[in-house]
C-alpha cells in the first residue's frame, strides 16, 4: 500500500484552476450507474446495499465497475453489525467490534460517506457551491 497523501483527484484539480501550472494527468474513465447487486450479499447487506444506492445513486457517485468495493462495504456493515450484537452479550468481544467498525469507516471513505470525506468530494456542474466557488477562485487568480 502507498504511504502518504492520496492524490488529489482530477476533477477537483480542475476546480482549484491548476495554480501550479503542471500538466493534470488524465484520469481512466469509467461508465457511472448503479451496479448489479452480487447474489452472495447476506439479508443485512442487501438491505445496506439498497439504501447506500438509493442515496449515491442520484449524486452519480458509484461507478458500475466498483461492485465489490461497494459489496464489500455492505459486507462490512453486516460484520459490524454482528460484532457489535456480541460485544453487547459479551464485553470481551469490544474490541472486535471496534475493528469491525473500523472497516466499515475505510470502505466509506471511498463513496465519500462521513462528514470530512463528504467534503472531499467535488460538487457536480449546476450544483449549489459552484457559484461561490468560482467567485472565490477567480479573486485568487493571478493578473497574467
Amino acid at each position: 500500500m502507498k504511504r502518504g497523501r492520496k492524490p488529489t483527484p482530477r476533477g477537483i484539480k480542475l476546480l482549484k484552476g491548476n495554480p501550479g501550472r503542471r500538466p493534470i494527468a488524465p484520469e481512466p474513465e469509467f461508465q457511472p450507474g448503479v451496479p448489479e447487486r452480487p447474489p452472495f450479499l447476506d439479508s443485512v447487506a442487501r438491505a445496506e446495499w439498497d439504501y447506500i444506492v438509493a442515496e449515491l445513486g442520484p449524486a452519480r457517485v458509484l461507478v458500475k465497475a466498483e461492485r465489490i468495493v461497494l459489496a464489500g462495504y455492505c459486507c462490512a456493515v453486516s460484520r459490524a453489525l454482528r460484532a457489535e450484537r456480541r460485544a453487547e452479550r459479551d464485553a470481551t468481544q469490544e474490541a472486535r467490534a471496534e475493528r469491525a467498525w473500523d472497516a466499515v469507516r475505510k470502505f466509506a471513505a471511498v463513496f465519500g460517506i462521513g462528514p470530512a470525506e463528504r467534503a472531499r468530494l467535488p460538487v457536480a456542474p449546476g450544483g449549489r457551491g459552484d457559484e461561490r466557488a468560482a467567485a472565490y477562485f477567480r479573486k485568487r487568480e493571478r493578473p497574467a
